[in-house]
């Protein structure tokens, strides 16, 4: 392969980019916008020719809520686990303390619960960009 510009009268002849394949070798001239389309666009705030709308992004704080609730509910099921756990420890075979560590078995699921609804309810979020 020759990176050689070989010349013949007027024109020169050389590779663009021997190494470069495809739609990538390629090169796009702009487009042309002319006046009146400018004028006939349907809304003043639409940008030609990119006449189309983002996806709903949630805004600053809200992207952050939705790994804060995994870890959440990730938390949930360790302590539920844990407590699992201690109630297979001969010091709390009693059934006084069964009865706490079943209470609070209960008291993480709705914990888990209501975080699953909110998660629910925040898919449904709506709002628009202007």
């Amino acid at each position: 392969m020759e990176n050689v510009i070989k010349e013949s009268g007027e024109s020169g002849v050389m590779p663009y980019n021997q190494w470069v394949k495809g739609i990538a070798a390629k090169e796009f001239n702009a487009s042309r916008i002319y006046l009146k389309d400018i004028l006939n666009q349907k809304e003043v705030n639409s940008q030609y020719p990119n006449d189309s709308k983002g996806d709903n992004v949630l805004p600053y704080p809200l992207p952050h809520l939705v790994s804060t609730l995994g870890n959440t509910l990730a938390d949930l099921s360790n302590s539920e686990n844990m407590i699992k756990d201690a109630a297979n420890n001969p010091l709390l075979q009693d059934s006084y303390n069964n009865q706490q560590l079943t209470k609070a078995i209960e008291f993480l699921n709705t914990a888990g619960d209501a975080i699953k609804k909110a998660s629910v309810a925040l898919d449904y979020l709506k709002f628009s960009i202007k």
